[in-house]
């Protein structure tokens, strides 16, 4: 199964220019006087606002600042990514970032929309795409899929995780537009599994998703420790194909041999 997604924007301007000899003098000289005018007028830019741009830079730029701020506020929090640090960090002027974005809060959500949003889009596309496979198929897919997207965005979950030690706008405002549909997607797939005797009900949906997502995350998460502990780099394709099968595995078959769980099944 294979799900692409092509975008073309084309853009091809074109200018045309004529005028005949006979009033080419009346041209010019029209044109110095209007010059000569205009050019005794201040010149008038809002601080920081680049030069005239296209579509195209301005939007490469823009990506530019939210890439980051977005490293900076998963490596320093809310509070302690200034703009000024940002700017420092990453090369960016403060009055750049400012003619883009006018408060820390405004660039702090702008910052997650880039890092999360398409991720929760994705997931919700692939899952309908998905409605007539088997749910338990569907089910595993999900989490092989969550799995790539926190290997490949692990500053987005940073923030998330900080931003979790306690209540603030900022995480209602998380919760509201993408960690409560994320959690949604994923406990409906468990509970249609539940419901159809798929899985067993020892714990809610909620509950599961929450097991389900902590598997794949904590291991990534703890890659400094692993690195510094058993010399590993556990973000490598190999690495994270293999955390993957160990979490379907566990939790649609278990950790014990049949042999053993025979055994204790016996006790």
């Amino acid at each position: 199964m294979a799900i692409s997604i092509m975008r073309h924007e084309i853009n091809n301007p074109d200018q045309r220019l004529g005028a005949s000899v006979s009033k080419m003098r009346t041209v010019k000289n029209s044109a110095v006087k209007k010059k000569v005018r205009v050019s005794s007028l201040p010149t008038r830019r809002g601080a920081g606002r680049p030069k005239s741009q296209g579509l195209s830079d301005d939007l490469a730029t823009r990506r530019v600042i939210l890439e980051a701020a977005l490293q900076t506020f998963s490596l320093y929090g809310f509070e302690g990514a200034s703009i000024t640090r940002i700017a420092r960090m990453h090369g960016v002027s403060p009055p750049l970032i400012h003619y883009y974005f006018e408060t820390k809060d405004e660039l702090w959500r702008a910052a997650m929309e880039q890092g999360i949003g398409d991720m929760v889009r994705n997931l919700e596309e692939i899952s309908a795409e998905l409605v007539e496979s088997d749910c338990i198929a569907r089910l595993k897919f999900f989490i092989r899929r969550y799995l790539g997207i926190v290997a490949e965005k692990p500053a987005v979950f940073r923030v998330i995780v900080r931003e979790s030690d306690m209540p603030s706008p900022r995480l209602t405002w998380l919760a509201h537009h993408y960690m409560t549909p994320l959690y949604r997607l994923i406990a409906g797939l468990i509970e249609q599994a539940q419901a159809a005797g798929r899985l067993k009900s020892v714990a809610p949906p909620y509950h599961m998703a929450q097991i389900i997502t902590g598997a794949c995350y904590h291991f990534l998460a703890s890659r400094n420790r692993i690195l510094e502990t058993y010399g590993i780099e556990v973000n490598t394709r190999e690495i994270r194909e293999l955390h993957a099968n160990a979490v379907i595995e566990i939790l649609f078959t278990g950790m014990l041999t049949p042999s053993a769980a025979d055994g204790s099944a016996s006790r």
